[in-house]
């Protein structure tokens, strides 16, 4: 059984949208937290921080949002962004829910496609954003469709288990009365299932936004994240503190909009999804291997379209590649990469347990701070790296500090679920035995834990090394993302086409391992 809410987004708490923060005290709190930062802000910068360069109170950074706002740039570029974002986000939904209603039919193809979604979004998905244009162009249909292929995922896990859902004594009560396909899907099916799918559109947004601005960030002549890396090449950080605060406000706007529609009803990003395996391993198999087939003839066919001038070859790719891993210069990237890696996973998983573990135990904490921790996850964070850099400077500790800024979340996430989700009877069992507050956290509450804080760790394992890569493409001279980086700008498309290849291998190689040892701690 694989845990859909694992492939897509970690659990949290349903806030119920803007209202929230006006008819609850959780909402209010967070409200007040906001204002007394925001005050404390402005008092930090006329007391000690006036002559910072790279500082700026709330009331200027507001004052320069007015300022784009009236000569129109932020217009623009917002408009840039939301149109790509809205075209991205309508093709995904469609063909998120289409693919998914055909694989819920098919019990043999689930198998594959249940383990293929579980290492989907352990792929670094923005370094394939330089082939796009390569093949598109530069305009707005690279980001689209980087925006789709991020955010359809997303959506088919929804539309599978909220299809998965539905009882079938509802189609047995459709059949007896005799009502027809049309009638069947549109009065018992759609409504049924109608909660579970906008969350599923609630997430793909997320995602269409989280992508597009990425892309623009990373290489793009419009748009939001366009404006940001522009402003932060010419040292104008007034104006790019204040488009990263429009950036994050549109995320959180964004958000509560579908939250406000999504309501109180069964939310897949709020509760544990289990997605059920099909099929048998020789089927999986099967399916892996034709796969991977249609994967290296569309690869083919796009090369014989456009030539050397996006990518490589297959052949060509892998001929190149085996010569990669004989050259000592591959490999000092490769351990800068791994290096800078694993100092950040340390990190993520420690401050991850910790501050989940504290959400854990208090269920006022976690109500204050969990949509919060929630709406931040849905911020592009690539677009915080100039911010990171003025923090960390350049080397090691800003790829570090990407690699836990992605990471760390979904560990907090699911730690705290994980603690809240320990059986009540089992901590009663434990006082009755009289066991002190530290073996009922050894031999009671982590076993409980362990199989959800795992969950966690796997999916930051994953954001954790993307985080580094991105950090790598930036201001960066040594690393896999620096060589990423380097070939785009040198057009050399056989190393750009085998480094991308071989980080995609590693990525889903190490999801794999994680996902069965998963499974192993679960039990089955």
């Amino acid at each position: 059984m694989i845990r859909a809410s694992s492939l897509t987004q970690p659990p949290v708490h349903s806030s119920g949208g803007i209202g929230d923060y006006l008819r609850n005290r959780p909402g209010l709190i967070r409200m007040l937290l906001l204002v007394l930062a925001l005050v404390l802000w402005e008092v930090a910068y006329w007391l000690a921080l006036r002559g910072n360069r790279a500082a700026f109170p709330p009331s200027m950074l507001l004052v320069t949002i007015g300022e784009l706002v009236s000569d129109g740039r932020l217009i623009r570029s917002s408009l840039s962004t939301l149109t790509n974002v809205a075209i991205a986000f309508a093709m995904a939904s469609i063909a998120g829910f289409a693919l998914g209603s055909l694989l819920q039919r098919s019990r043999q193809v689930r198998g594959f496609v249940d383990a293929f979604l579980a290492s989907y979004y352990s792929i670094p998905l923005l370094v394939f954003y330089p082939l796009l244009v390569g093949v598109l162009g530069i305009n707005r249909w690279p980001l689209v469709a980087l925006g789709v292929a991020f955010a359809t995922p997303a959506m088919v896990i929804n539309t599978l288990y909220a299809l998965d859902r539905i009882p079938t004594g509802f189609y047995k009560v459709a059949r007896t009365l005799r009502i027809g396909t049309f009638s069947t899907i549109t009065e018992v099916v759609l409504p049924a299932a109608l909660p579970t799918l906008l969350a599923g559109l609630r997430l793909t947004l997320g995602y269409a936004f989280v992508a597009v601005l990425g892309g623009e960030f990373l290489l793009s002549a419009s748009g939001l994240g366009h404006s940001i890396a522009f402003a932060y090449e010419n040292f104008d950080n007034r104006d790019m503190f204040a488009l990263i605060i429009v950036v994050f406000v549109l995320a959180i706007a964004l958000n509560s909009l579908l939250l406000m529609f999504e309501g109180k009803g069964t939310s897949a990003s709020s509760k544990v999804v289990a997605l059920t395996e099909h099929g048998s391993t020789l089927w999986t198999a099967i399916y892996f291997v034709l796969f991977l087939s249609l994967c290296v003839a569309v690869w083919q066919l796009i090369y014989e379209t456009v030539g050397d001038v996006a990518l490589a070859s297959p052949a060509a790719t892998m001929a190149f590649s085996f010569e990669l891993l004989t050259r000592a210069f591959f490999w000092s990237n490769v351990t800068a990469t791994m290096w800078a890696f694993g100092v950040s996973l340390v990190i993520t998983i420690s401050i991850g347990i910790l501050v989940g573990l504290a959400l854990g135990v208090s269920p006022l904490a976690a109500k204050v701070v969990e949509p919060m921790v929630t709406a931040f996850y849905s911020m592009p964070k690539i677009t915080l790296y100039p911010i990171v850099l003025l923090l960390f400077g350049l080397g090691v500790a800003a790829k570090v500090a990407m690699g836990v800024l992605h990471g760390v979340l979904p560990v907090i996430l699911y730690t705290a679920m994980a603690v809240r989700t320990v059986a009540p009877a089992h901590l009663k069992a434990a006082r009755m035995m009289g066991l002190t507050s530290q073996q009922t956290a050894v031999t009671v509450i982590f076993p409980s834990c362990l199989p959800e804080v795992f969950a966690g760790v796997r999916i930051g394992f994953a954001l954790t090394f993307l985080g580094v890569l991105i950090g790598e493409m930036f201001a960066s001279q040594r690393g896999l993302g620096f060589m990423v980086m380097n070939a785009i700008e040198i057009n050399d498309t056989a190393t750009l086409t085998s480094v991308t290849m071989l980080v995609t291998v590693f990525a889903i190689v190490s999801n794999g391992v994680l996902l069965w040892v998963q499974r192993r701690i679960r039990g089955y």
